[in-house]
C-alpha cells in the first residue's frame, strides 16, 4: 500500500485520523517486515561467504586469517565477522553433507 492510496481510501471511506494512522501503521509494518526479511537473507549470505573463505583458506596468502581479511576488506570487526558466520551456521539451509548453505532455512523465515 502506498501513501497516495491510503490518502484516497481515507477520503473515500471518511476515516477518522486514528483510522488513517492505523492504515499507515499497517502499511509501514508490512514494508518493514519485507525489508527485514531481505536483511536476514543478506546476513546469512554474508556469513556463508565468510564461512567459505575461512574453511577453504581463501584468504591465503594475502591475509593471515578470515578475521584479517574481513577487517581489511570490509572494515568488519572480529565480533561482526564471527557473528555473520555464526548466523549462517545456525540459521542457513543445509547441504546433503550438513554444511551451511547461503540461504536461510525455511523454518526460520518470518522470525
Amino acid at each position: 500500500m502506498n501513501d497516495i492510496f491510503i490518502q484516497d481510501v481515507s477520503k473515500e471511506k471518511d476515516l477518522t485520523p486514528e483510522e488513517t494512522h492505523m492504515l499507515y501503521l499497517d502499511s509501514h509494518t508490512k514494508t518493514i517486515k519485507k525489508h527485514l526479511g531481505a536483511v536476514a537473507e543478506s546476513f546469512i549470505a554474508i556469513g556463508f561467504y565468510l564461512y567459505e573463505v575461512r574453511i577453504y583458506n581463501y584468504y591465503e596468502p594475502k591475509f593471515k586469517d578470515v578475521l584479517e581479511y574481513a577487517e581489511d576488506t570490509f572494515g568488519l570487526s572480529k565480533t561482526s565477522t564471527y557473528n555473520f558466520i555464526a548466523l549462517c551456521e545456525k540459521f542457513s539451509k543445509r547441504t546433503q553433507r550438513n554444511t551451511p548453505y547461503m540461504y536461510i532455512d525455511e523454518k526460520w523465515k518470518g522470525y
